[in-house]
């Protein structure tokens, strides 16, 4: 899966360096958000994470040993570089039969099965990352669980506004 060119548009890039991804007090209000969401949807883990070119990282987590998340994984393994490609929501109902994703790090590795991913749209309409559950088992997603991933997805942007660095760099 090659997915590094499309990935590097500096606009989106430059947007989300604009957060302060850092923050304690950030961190600590996103992950009850994204646990929120895992927890509403019955999945393991919830994330919040954003694609910086060839990087995944998480800037929210619940349920995952997130330090290589958080170090950043390449966005060939990352689900979510799909969401920023597309600008859509994206589902993986089991990653292990997918042959886009069965031979992938994050499958075989991290043990993800089932993903559903959504957008993160900054003020400016790029798409810095997105906002995702995942689990080890094998799992379809209805319409309401994405519609509530979305509606997420837009409070995590409304938090990290108190976060954001208005000063053009």
């Amino acid at each position: 899966m090659t997915l590094l060119i499309p990935l590097v548009n500096l606009e989106r890039l430059t947007e989300a360096t604009r957060y302060d991804t850092t923050s304690p007090a950030l961190r600590g209000k996103l992950d009850l958000l994204v646990k929120r969401s895992a927890d509403r949807l019955g999945m393991k883990i919830g994330l919040a994470n954003f694609v910086m070119g060839a990087t995944t990282h998480a800037i929210a987590s619940h349920g995952a040993d997130t330090g290589m998340i958080e170090a950043g994984i390449p966005a060939e393994w990352s689900f979510c570089s799909r969401v920023v490609l597309t600008g859509c929501d994206y589902t993986v109902t089991d990653a292990t039969a997918d042959p886009s994703w069965q031979d992938t790090p994050a499958v075989t590795v991290i043990g993800a099965r089932s993903y559903a991913g959504v957008p993160l749209v900054a003020p400016n309409g790029q798409v810095v990352g997105a906002h995702c559950v995942v689990d080890s088992k094998r799992r379809e997603f209805d319409a309401a669980e994405l519609a509530h991933l979305r509606e997420s997805a837009k409070e995590i942007m409304r938090v990290m506004q108190d976060y954001r660095s208005t000063t053009e760099g």
